[in-house]
């Protein structure tokens, strides 16, 4: 039995308990052998994720549902290709945002690429984040590293004014925050119209309605939209603390 208000657990000798060592406890995971809804906020919106995206986040089934283990999430896992770089499929890239508001926000970026093959199968996408540091590993391998400044994320931002986040340096990272899936489609921030793409780009950035422009131009990406195959799919989450 779990209570959510308390986080109190009581098992029997036969259910699984959560794994403890000497130096780590897991504290969360999910096999997605079924869909527990409890363990999760599921979003819904059309606010494009504050990069002028063009999705619209659903609860509908046919969009986010569990089968063979996995967790789907439909319709698309994006694709793009521009000045010749595949960017998802031979390019990953991991970005740390932090600021005050929207209006006034800083990230460190890094990318890789991949060594031969692409990203577009099974990977392990990790986060490591301590008071030292937060680090993105892909695969073990590295892609983003970000110390903690010797003078907090609130200089090292040269934000004005007073420091809203207090006195301690690791600020704002040093409250609770939430694992976010998503599948993200185009955007005007990310695919430049100066690019050459494998496929025609079905929107200008500089249109006064890139999103209808992209409906009317269907007939380019509507029909890769289809079936599983188009899911992004997810085979478990854990969190460890240490």
């Amino acid at each position: 039995m779990e209570s959510m208000s308390d986080t109190v657990i009581l098992s029997s000798k036969t259910s699984m308990a959560p794994s403890f060592s000497i130096r780590s406890v897991t504290v969360f995971r999910d096999d997605f052998n079924h869909f527990d809804k409890s363990h999760y906020r599921i979003e819904v919106d059309a606010t494009g994720g504050g990069n002028g995206e063009f999705q619209i986040y659903t609860p509908e089934h046919q969009n986010l549902y569990t089968a063979n283990g996995y967790l789907y999430i439909k319709p698309w896992n994006a694709k793009a290709m521009s000045n010749g770089v595949n960017h998802g499929i031979t390019q990953i890239t991991s970005a740390l945002h932090w600021g005050t508001d929207r209006a006034h926000k800083r990230s460190n970026h890094n990318e890789r690429q991949s060594n031969g093959g692409d990203w577009h199968s099974w990977h392990t996408y990790s986060l490591e984040w301590t008071a030292q540091h937060i680090i993105c590993p892909v695969d073990n391998h590295e892609i983003l590293r970000v110390n903690t400044p010797s003078n907090g994320f609130w200089e090292a931002g040269n934000f004005s004014g007073t420091n809203i986040w207090g006195d301690n340096k690791n600020a704002p990272f040093d409250q609770p925050f939430r694992v976010l899936l998503n599948v993200a489609v185009a955007g005007l921030g990310f695919f430049s119209d100066r690019y050459q793409y494998d496929t025609p780009k079905p929107w200008r950035n500089d249109s006064p309605h890139p999103k209808r422009d992209f409906w009317e131009k269907r007939n380019v990406w509507l029909p890769t939209w289809q079936g599983d195959y188009v899911a992004m799919l997810i085979d478990y989450i854990e969190m460890i603390q240490y």
